[in-house]
C-alpha cells in the first residue's frame, strides 16, 4: 500500500507542475513551486526519524521474548533400540513426537523379533501419524532361534528368566527417553508376547502400569491361575 501511495503521489506531482508551469506563464508574481519543495523536505525527515526510533525499540523485546516461549523439547527418539539395565533392548518408535505421548507396546510372540512384529502388525506408522509412540520389546534368545518370553507355560516359552521384571525396566527406559507418557500406557502381545502380557497385568508390580492389556492368540491362562495369582477386572 506505500507502494502504491507513492506512485500516486508522483503522478499527481508532476500534474501540479504542469498546472504551476501553465500558471507561471499568465501570473509571474505567483511563487507555488519554491513554497511546496520546503514543506516536502520538513514533513518527510522528522517522519522517518520519529517512526525508526519506536520501531526498533517496540520489536526487540518482543522477539526475544517469543523465542523464549515457544521452543519444544523433543523426546529423545533418534536411536530406535534402548537399553536396560540388565543389557535388554526395547525398540522405540516416536517419529515426529516431541513429548511424552500415550504409548502401545507390543510383545512378539515365541521365536518373533522387535523388527519382525512391528512389520506383522503394521502399526507404527499410523500410530505415530496419530500422535501415538509404540514400544517392540526384545525377549531372551531361544533354541529356535529369534526370542521368547518366560510365561511358565511348559512349551513355546523360554525358562530361567524374570521377564516381568524386564519388561518393567524397558518401560522405565521408555519414560526416561521423553517419549512415553507412563499414565497412558497400553500393553498387547501375541501368542508367546500375550501369555507374558497376562502374567504382567496379574502381577502387583506391574499391573497398575497398564491402562489396557490388549491380547492376541494367549496360549493359555495356566501360567496365571497355577501362580495363584489374581486376574485383574481389566483383563475379565
Amino acid at each position: 500500500m506505500i507502494l502504491a501511495s507513492c506512485s500516486s503521489g508522483a503522478s499527481s506531482t508532476s500534474e501540479l507542475a504542469t498546472t504551476n508551469a501553465g500558471s507561471t506563464r499568465s501570473a509571474p508574481a505567483t511563487d507555488t513551486s519554491p513554497t511546496v519543495l520546503p514543506s516536502i523536505v520538513v514533513s518527510t525527515t522528522p517522519t522517518t526519524s520519529t517512526v525508526e526510533q519506536p520501531s526498533s525499540t517496540t520489536l526487540t523485546p518482543a522477539t526475544d521474548t517469543g523465542a523464549t516461549t515457544v521452543a519444544p523439547i523433543p523426546c529423545q527418539s533418534t536411536v530406535d533400540f534402548l537399553p536396560t539395565r540388565s543389557g535388554r533392548r526395547v525398540l522405540l518408535r516416536a517419529n515426529g513426537l516431541t513429548g511424552p505421548s500415550p504409548t502401545i507396546v507390543v510383545v512378539h510372540g515365541y521365536t518373533g523379533t522387535p523388527t519382525g512384529i512391528e512389520r506383522f502388525v503394521e502399526l507404527t506408522e499410523r500410530a505415530n501419524t496419530s500422535g501415538i509412540a509404540v514400544a517392540y520389546p526384545e525377549g531372551s534368545p531361544t533354541p529356535d532361534g529369534g526370542f521368547g518370553w518366560n510365561s511358565g507355560a511348559a512349551v513355546m516359552a523360554t525358562e530361567l528368566v524374570d521377564d516381568v521384571t524386564v519388561l518393567g525396566e524397558m518401560i522405565d527406559a521408555m519414560v526416561m527417553s521423553g517419549c512415553v507418557d507412563p499414565a497412558r500406557v497400553i500393553l498387547a502381545g501375541e501368542s508367546n508376547g500375550a501369555a507374558l502380557a497376562l502374567v504382567a497385568a496379574c502381577e502387583p508390580q506391574l499391573a497398575t502400569r497398564f491402562m489396557r492389556v490388549v491380547l492376541a492368540m494367549p496360549p493359555s491362562i495356566a501360567a496365571c491361575c497355577n501362580a495363584a495369582r489374581t486376574l485383574p477386572k481389566r483383563c475379565l
